[in-house]
């Protein structure tokens, strides 16, 4: 018996050498040498996916198989698989993206655990062996750092505004671009906070580093270039200012640069202008980001190294401002409170009620006189729970037909309208499984896409992953909710056509629909109201007459916190909650932009992913249209601050604050001394020489407040403005700057600014 069981245990022994043994030397014969470098910075934040080039050796066996990146995306983790050849000796280089915070703090640990490699693809789980090497341990720095990129022939042509920000920001970073070093994909410009085009011809870029330029822009980004000879491509049709005669601009009292007479093109709004109400500078609004142009050469001579100059820049364009929170990081809370509010089972309580009522009847008289009849109550016992099984698979079946039959998938996307009738948003779908296995999406080149997986960068087998425009959920869980987010483009679509005045309190003119389907519960946003229009055909032009609650139309603001809606609806409320939380989300991601909006939904399919099989589909999509309104000043008028669009901001960080909660009138500083910038709209600036008074109500105990004084350029105490304040000496340009200085960590509400005039 003794040598039976030495013989069997000889066997495993012999079995574990044959097989596992030429595995493990197979698979480190496979090694592959990974070398990371990051070619635009090695400066990266700690929750922005950086471009890095990938260059593998392969020191083994020839490999065939995928290359699995894994990148955190606002508290979930992304995984992207790509197919990759690299035979035995071949070096091969590769473009990808990288998150920033796990490879800076330890990258021996993070990169095997973020790169990966598997022979013969990702769905046979078969890991291989690498070695990782960075060229460069990168710097990291927080989400709030500005990254000013430039194009300019010489960083000397900037030295102003290099000059100023260093003065003026704890930290921030500038990163010289070049047309050899510029991306040709909008997330190579991920880090930018800004791009500043100097002298170097946007024309000369190629096609698809264009292309990224523009989509890089209208995801978020910020542009501000000169007026010059140089032909900027693919921006020239975005631009704010068309070019005139040269004039002499006088940026301050003492500071005068050669520029040009411009004119304002439709839709731009005027960001700056001379004492004389000559424009300096303009945006142009462009999906989410902006493009800003000045009326001048960014970067010439000899003021290109004044100091004034420096502070004119950081100033009117706010360069180098960053926020406290990411506007998208506002959408994807509402997306995820106020989504996956699927119907609950379809079992109603009089229903239940019915089929106990029928099966006590049936199990007590009708069955017991049928088996007394038949002469057999001795099988009471086995037909009693039996059909009360059946009854209550039937009942249980009956309710969940729906969830039985085949998954459901709920789509919602929130879209800014472009300018150019184009689209551009994000969008969240989450399926919700009718069994266990695999699932997959499909998506086509306008969309991007990710699993969204809280993943255990330890686990040996991916769950889910991105591959060939697919999204595959490798072992979904029975009634299981899985989730996909990611961009929307839409090349082509429509917009609304808008001609409205503001006058008397009410807005006045029309707005036509060029959609090729209906616009449901169309709406002004304006501050935290909603002025509701009704729902618009194609084509349509409705006329407008309505009260407002303020004077003038406000920039839109959310009209509640993502915490305060709940995804616990049920019956009717979810339907409402769910247009709740997308109709905020669509205020959310153009906040920023502080104009009043127009928003409107539907139920089109509008998003670019398919679910690959047959599913119950429900779709919300939630549009929001950025506009400006004429403005009709009569007679005495008052304008008081809350209806200007403000900047908060701390004095020596340059980080924008972010408004409180909705009902909360108290803000929260960090620091001592806070800039509060009110701007005067460009609806309004016409009306600036009518505006004849300024008084400044300070309501905290708190904070100590001054008042920028245009003339003697420092601040003084409000308490030493005269009684009837002229305001020419406290407006410069089309700006209001107060300084609060208080202890830090101090809560306490703004002071009240009234301006007061007569309308010419």
């Amino acid at each position: 018996m003794r040598q039976q069981n030495w013989l069997r245990l000889l066997i495993i022994v012999a079995t574990i050498f044959i097989f596992v043994l030429p595995t493990a030397r197979a698979s480190a014969k496979s090694t592959l040498e990974v070398e990371i470098d990051f070619p635009i910075t090695d400066k990266l934040k700690y929750d922005t996916a950086s471009p890095a080039v990938l260059t593998i050796k392969n020191n083994g066996e020839d490999f065939s198989g995928d290359i699995v990146i894994s990148t955190d995306k606002n508290n979930y983790t992304a995984t992207t698989a790509e197919s990759v050849d690299i035979a035995s000796g071949e070096e091969k280089q590769l473009h990808v993206e990288l998150g920033g915070a796990m490879i800076a703090q330890d990258p021996k640990d993070a990169l095997p655990k973020i790169i990966k490699f598997y022979a013969d693809g990702i769905e046979q789980g078969k890991k291989v062996n690498a070695s990782y090497k960075l060229v460069k341990t990168p710097q990291l720095y927080p989400d709030d750092t500005p990254f000013i990129f430039t194009l300019t022939s010489n960083p000397d042509r900037l030295q102003a505004l290099s000059n100023q920000l260093k003065k003026e920001t704890t930290e921030f970073v500038q990163v010289p671009l070049t047309k050899e070093t510029f991306p040709s994909y909008a997330n190579g410009l991920a880090l930018a906070t800004t791009i500043m085009i100097d002298d170097v011809a946007v024309a000369d870029l190629t096609a698809a580093q264009q292309d990224a330029l523009l989509a890089w822009v209208k995801q978020g980004g910020a542009i501000i270039v000169g007026t010059t000879a140089n032909s900027l491509g693919a921006l020239d049709a975005y631009l704010p200012l068309t070019k005139g005669a040269k004039q002499q601009l006088a940026l301050t009292k003492e500071l005068s640069v050669p520029g040009y007479l411009t004119t304002i093109q439709q839709n731009a709004t005027v960001s700056s202008t001379t004492a004389q109400g000559e424009t300096l500078a303009a945006k142009q609004v462009l999906g989410k980001g902006s493009v800003t142009q000045v009326a001048f050469a960014l970067g010439d001579q000899p003021y290109n190294s004044n100091k004034q100059y420096g502070e004119w820049l950081v100033t009117n364009l706010a360069v180098g401002y960053t926020t406290t929170a990411s506007g998208q990081h506002m959408v994807s809370e509402y997306y995820k409170n106020g989504s996956a509010t699927f119907d609950a089972l379809n079992i109603s309580a009089s229903g239940i009620l019915l089929a106990i009522i029928l099966y006590v009847v049936i199990v007590g008289p009708i069955l017991y006189v049928v088996l007394k009849k038949i002469d057999k109550r001795e099988y009471a016992w086995g037909i009693i729970p039996t059909l009360a099984v059946v009854v209550a698979v039937a009942l249980f079946s009956f309710g969940a037909k729906d969830r039985l039959a085949k998954p459901q998938t709920q789509q919602v996307a929130t879209y800014i309208i472009n300018e150019d009738s184009s689209l551009s948003g994000t969008y969240l779908t989450s399926l919700l499984t009718n069994r266990s296995g695999k699932f997959a999406f499909t998506f086509d080149d306008t969309t991007t896409a990710s699993a969204i997986e809280a993943t255990n960068f330890g686990t040996s087998v991916q769950q889910s992953y991105t591959k060939d425009q697919q999204v595959v959920f490798k072992d979904a869980r029975y009634w299981s909710i899985q989730q996909v987010q990611g961009d929307s483009f839409i090349p082509k679509l429509g917009k609304f056509d808008t001609a409205l005045v503001v006058s008397n309190g009410r807005v006045e003119g029309t707005i036509k629909s060029n959609f090729p389907f209906e616009m449901k519960d169309v709406a002004i946003s304006t501050g935290i109201d909603r002025i509701p229009l009704g729902t618009i055909k194609p084509g349509e032009t409705v006329q407008v007459s309505e009260a407002i609650p303020n004077q003038f139309l406000q920039s839109a603001e959310v009209t509640m916190d993502a915490y305060q809606l709940t995804s616990n609806a049920t019956g009717q409320n979810i339907t409402e909650t769910l247009h709740q939380a997308i109709s905020e989300a669509a205020v959310a991601q153009v906040q920023e932009l502080q104009t009043p909006v127009i928003i409107a939904w539907t139920d089109e399919p509008l998003v670019g992913l398919t679910y690959d099989g047959k599913a119950k589909q429900q779709t919300l999509n939630y549009v929001a249209q950025p506009f400006t309104a004429g403005l009709e000043l009569q007679g005495d008028f008052t304008i008081t601050g809350d209806v200007l669009p403000k900047k908060v901001y701390d004095e020596q960080s340059n980080q924008l604050y972010t408004a409180p909660r909705q009902g909360d009138d108290e803000w929260y500083f960090e620091g001592t001394h806070t800039i509060v910038e009110l701007q005067v709209p460009e609806q309004m600036l016409k009306d600036i020489a009518s505006i004849k008074q300024i008084a400044v109500q300070d309501d905290s105990s708190v904070a100590n407040v001054l008042i920028w004084n245009t003339a003697t350029k420092r601040y003084e105490e409000i308490a030493s403005m005269p009684k009837n304040a002229s305001s020419t000496n406290y407006i410069e340009g089309n700006r209001i700057k107060l300084q609060l200085i208080a202890p830090e960590h101090q809560s306490y509400t703004l002071p009240t600014v009234e301006l007061k005039g007569v309308a010419q």
